[in-house]
């Protein structure tokens, strides 16, 4: 299975010559979706499960990181520092 998963990145990868600045776009679009969320009001992020300060955090970080992807990760963290 691993081997696959590795064959598919490396095809997708091939797939785009430039799949850096296609990361970068993606991961400028997602931000796009952070900031409509950033507009949302408190009661209504909190029923999503988000803080304000998490979504400052995650459209400070660099358009090379994944802002939704590290938001899944930290709630990965601290789903196992607390178990």
């Amino acid at each position: 299975m691993r081997e696959y998963m590795l064959h598919q990145a490396e095809a997708s990868e091939r797939t785009f010559a430039f799949a850096a600045v296609r990361r970068v776009l993606r991961n400028w679009w997602k931000r796009r979706t952070l900031r409509k969320l950033h507009e949302l009001d408190d009661h209504l992020l909190y029923d999503i499960g988000l803080t304000r300060d998490e979504i400052d955090w995650a459209l400070r970080l660099p358009l090379s990181i994944d802002p939704i992807g590290e938001f899944s990760r930290r709630r990965t963290l601290r789903s196992v520092r607390r178990g």
